[in-house]
């Protein structure tokens, strides 16, 4: 491959429905991470405190009192063209601060996704951006590679969707894959009405991002959610304090926020949880392979990181699971980096133009060509 990037390191993203990570294949952790959102002034006229008419990431959380927050990823899946084409543009120019026309990407994606998805967002990092050469992987596959194994079952669980696939020799098995409609922005929304309860009404924009910290500093999955509900009054309360003052008192709620992962049907939710998930899932894929898949789990996602989830996913799981199937959890730091990980990792063995897509490729074949080489 006679191209400019071949000496310029892959740019590495994966971009999920609550965080985008974007980096250097190069480097051993991203360069930038940062909201999935962009702000936009009401009728395009910035407000008083207001400096621009387009804002991305913690800048545009940051002002969402004062401007209007888009959202352009649902359940892992691009729901808005133009604004992922501005939110793209973003990442190359300011947070990578680089000409995409002198890279390879990598992009993470979700399995089960539209075909016209891939094909619209190869169409767009080439038309729009130029890049050098482009590759698709799998989101969970590339957390699978960030753990040393080829061979296994990755639990993602993020912002609004979740996923149980199994990966065997670091192929995804399509027919195997379990999808979970709710993630880390549930957890948050039942923490809200959890305290709404309570008689606190943190229902706000602002309040909402300050129940989202209480979350990930505080909530826990129980080992026994029965016996934990049995034991409320004796439990001990954690009192957490708010920008404006006011003080919240939080206790039972630190676990029975997150239990909905195991139990939907605490949200009103007829749907498995996660230990039936990965159990259908493994059950779903080759016998011969089903010793591998239990004994090596691996949890990834920033959801994923509540405390808890690797012993109770293991303590729930061994007891479905056969005897002659050991359950292990592989529950690794920086979960929520985990896929960008593996695709620096992944990334930097790409040498061979069998697996990328150059922008000659696209000019002659068009965007159906991302199938044929990324799969």
């Amino acid at each position: 491959m006679h191209c400019s990037y071949n000496n310029t390191p892959t740019l590495v993203i994966t971009m999920g429905s609550y965080n985008c990570r974007a980096g250097f294949s190069c480097e051993n952790t991203p360069r930038s991470v940062f909201r999935t959102v962009l702000g936009r002034c009401v009728n395009g006229n910035p407000g008083i405190n207001v400096e621009r008419t387009l804002y991305h990431g913690k800048e545009a959380i940051q002002r969402q009192t004062e401007i209007s927050i888009f959202r352009f990823i649902e359940y892992g899946i691009i729901t808005n063209w133009d604004d992922f084409e501005e939110f793209t543009q973003k990442v190359f120019y300011s947070e990578l601060k680089v000409a995409p026309e002198e890279h390879a990407v990598l992009l993470s994606e979700i399995p089960i996704g539209p075909k016209a998805n891939r094909e619209k967002t190869t169409q767009i990092m080439f038309e729009s951006f130029n890049v050098g050469a482009l590759h698709l992987k799998l989101d969970m596959v590339l957390a699978m590679i960030a753990s040393g194994r080829l061979t296994g079952t990755v639990v993602s669980s993020g912002g609004t969707v979740s996923h149980v696939i199994p990966v065997y020799l670091g192929y995804g098995l399509p027919h195997a894959i379990l999808r979970l409609d709710q993630g880390g922005d549930n957890v948050t929304e039942h923490l809200v009405r959890l305290f709404t309860e309570r008689g606190y009404d943190l229902t706000s924009l602002e309040n909402r991002e300050r129940v989202n910290e209480i979350k990930e500093e505080l909530a826990y999955i129980s080992q026994d959610y029965q016996k934990e509900m049995s034991q409320v009054s004796s439990l001990k309360e954690e009192w957490y304090s708010l920008p404006d003052g006011n003080i919240v008192k939080i206790g039972s709620e630190r676990f029975r926020c997150a239990e909905i992962m195991f139990n939907p049907c605490l949200i009103g939710r007829e749907s498995c949880g996660l230990t039936e998930s990965v159990y259908d899932s493994i059950m779903k894929s080759d016998v011969d392979i089903r010793k591998l898949l239990y004994g090596n789990i691996v949890l990834s996602g920033g959801n994923a990181m509540i405390k808890g989830m690797d012993t109770r996913l293991a303590r729930d799981l061994t007891k479905l699971a056969p005897r002659s199937c050991p359950v292990e959890i592989i529950s690794l730091p920086d979960k929520d980096l985990l896929s960008w990980f593996g695709g620096a990792i992944f990334s930097s063995l790409l040498k061979s133009s069998d697996v990328w897509v150059t922008k000659a490729e696209y000019d002659d074949c068009g965007p159906s060509i991302i199938h044929r080489k990324c799969f």
